[in-house]
């Protein structure tokens, strides 16, 4: 598969597709939300790219921040010097690092915010700033926002829906090749 259709196969199933509408496990923790994300970006890539479930190249190819094994945990360490980026000295890592199986030159880096209370406007400009310091090495950058049903402080509560200022801001973020993708993550506390 090429890595252009796959890099648009991976956006799709984040903006609206069946694998992460299927959330099998409470999603609790923004590490809860990465891992279960990389691991669905596991599957997906193994039906694209016809590589067995958990196979070396799948673990080397989708490394991710919080993974639990000792495979994980070798491939993420392994893949630092692709993942770092440098800004004054100090390095900015994203939650997700895909590369491409065929093409060990192609990269996506996926930030991975959940949204779930007060600190969701610093969450959001976190994510936002870590991507725009990504593409300083990397062509696109694709955040992830998961935003719990409880997300709600106060008399405001998040909304996933974009208004028209937001709708041009992230028009912006894509000039820079950074896509802000919003959904609703379900978490074992919803009300």
């Amino acid at each position: 598969m090429k890595w252009s259709v796959f890099l648009h196969r991976i956006h799709n199933e984040f903006l609206n597709g069946e694998a992460f509408n299927d959330f099998r496990h409470s999603i609790v923790t923004e590490q809860d939300l990465t891992t279960f994300s990389a691991l669905r970006i596991r599957e997906i890539m193994a039906k694209s790219y016809g590589l067995k479930k958990n196979s070396k190249t799948l673990i080397e190819n989708v490394t991710f921040r919080s993974g639990q094994t000792a495979e994980d945990k070798k491939a993420y360490s392994k893949a630092k010097q692709d993942r770092w980026v440098f800004i004054h000295d100090v390095f900015a890592a994203p939650d997700i690092m895909i590369q491409d199986p065929l093409s060990p030159k192609n990269f996506l880096p996926i930030e991975i915010k959940l949204l779930k209370g007060k600190g969701s406007c610093q969450a959001m400009a976190t994510a936002i700033g870590q991507s725009l310091i990504y593409n300083t090495k990397y062509p696109y950058t694709l955040v992830f926002l998961g935003v719990m049903r409880s997300a709600k402080w106060g008399k405001y509560k998040f909304r996933c829906e974009a208004n028209e200022d937001e709708i041009h801001f992230y028009n912006t973020l894509k000039t820079m090749n950074v896509d802000i993708i919003t959904r609703m993550a379900p978490a074992a506390t919803q009300n």
